[in-house]
C-alpha cells in the first residue's frame, strides 16, 4: 500500500520534478539509477533475512521488516516513471523459481537506462524550460 501511495504523490509531483531538476531526461535517468539502487538493494536484505540464526521462521527481525518495507515503498518513485517487469517471471522461472535474478536483471537495465538517459537523450532548448517555469507544463 505505501508503494502506491508514494507512485501517487510522485505521480502528482512529476510536473514540479522536471521542472526542478531541468528537463524530463534528468528525471527519467535519475529515476532509473533509483530503480537500480533499491532493486540491488533487494539483495542485501535477503542475505540480512538469511543469515538469521532463525530463517526458518516466518517473523524476521525488525531491522530486516524495516529494511524490505522502506525498500519497495521507495520504489514506488522510480516505477511511475519506468516499470521492469516484462519477463520477471521469465527469469525467476529460469533460475529455480527465485526473485533474485529477476532483481538483478531489473537493476542492471535500470541502471543501463539510466546512463542512456544522460548520455543519449537530447536536453531541450533554453528557451522550452523558460517557457515551462513561466506557467507551461512539461510533458
Amino acid at each position: 500500500m505505501v508503494y502506491s501511495v508514494v507512485s501517487g504523490l510522485v505521480s502528482l509531483c512529476m510536473e514540479h520534478l522536471a521542472r526542478s531538476v531541468g528537463c524530463q531526461k534528468r528525471v527519467w535517468g535519475g529515476m532509473n539509477f533509483l530503480l537500480a539502487v533499491c532493486l540491488a538493494k533487494t539483495l542485501v536484505v535477503t542475505h540480512m533475512a538469511r543469515s538469521e540464526p532463525e530463517f526458518s521462521k516466518a517473523t524476521p527481525m525488525s531491522s530486516v521488516d524495516g529494511l524490505a518495507f522502506a525498500t519497495f515503498a521507495i520504489l514506488g518513485a522510480p516505477l511511475t516513471v519506468s516499470v521492469i517487469s516484462l519477463l520477471s517471471g521469465q527469469w525467476d522461472s529460469l533460475m529455480s523459481g527465485g526473485n533474485m535474478p529477476a532483481f538483478l536483471v531489473g537493476a542492471t537495465t535500470a541502471a543501463f537506462s539510466g546512463i542512456i538517459a544522460f548520455t543519449m537523450l537530447p536536453s531541450p532548448p533554453p528557451d522550452v524550460l523558460t517557457k515551462a517555469s513561466d506557467g507551461g507544463r512539461v510533458h
